[in-house]
């Protein structure tokens, strides 16, 4: 039996964008590529730029691996919008309200073919080379 599903969802344009993180989602424990589980998160992006038809702000939703090494894509989007993770932890609620600068690319679903948008570079929005955001509060 062969199931076609709809693909309606407007995707975000590819380029430098004006966005604000609105969600942060707990995904549970997903396997990893090169073997074992890891504990991984979703973050929603606003398109304060871009709106779908009906004029709602169009969303991207990237999926990050609870990592916060320099290396880590998680580690790597926190320093990028200007917070320093100290240890290792860090409270990802931080991040919800963040308005920041993205750069968009498309990608392709090499099982289903679709088209989809990622995250792939965040420049920091409102502050100068070597600034660092202020903490909200504990970690």
């Amino acid at each position: 039996m062969s199931i076609e599903v709809a693909w309606e969802r407007e995707v975000a344009g590819v380029g430098l964008h004006n966005m604000t993180i609105t969600g942060v989602e707990d995904l549970g424990m997903r396997p990893k590529q090169k073997g074992g589980e890891g504990r991984k998160v979703a973050i929603i992006f606003r398109m304060d730029d871009q709106k779908d038809e009906s004029g709602t702000p169009i969303e991207i939703r990237d999926e990050y691996f609870l990592n916060l090494s320099p290396a880590a894509k998680l580690g790597t989007l926190i320093r990028e919008i200007g917070f320093t993770p100290t240890g290792k932890t860090f409270n990802l609620d931080e991040l919800l309200g963040e308005p920041i600068q993205g750069v968009v690319e498309h990608r392709i679903d090499p099982i289903t073919e679709h088209r989809y948008a990622n995250v792939t570079r965040i420049i920091r929005y409102g502050l100068q080379a070597g600034q660092r955001r202020p903490r909200k509060g504990g970690l």
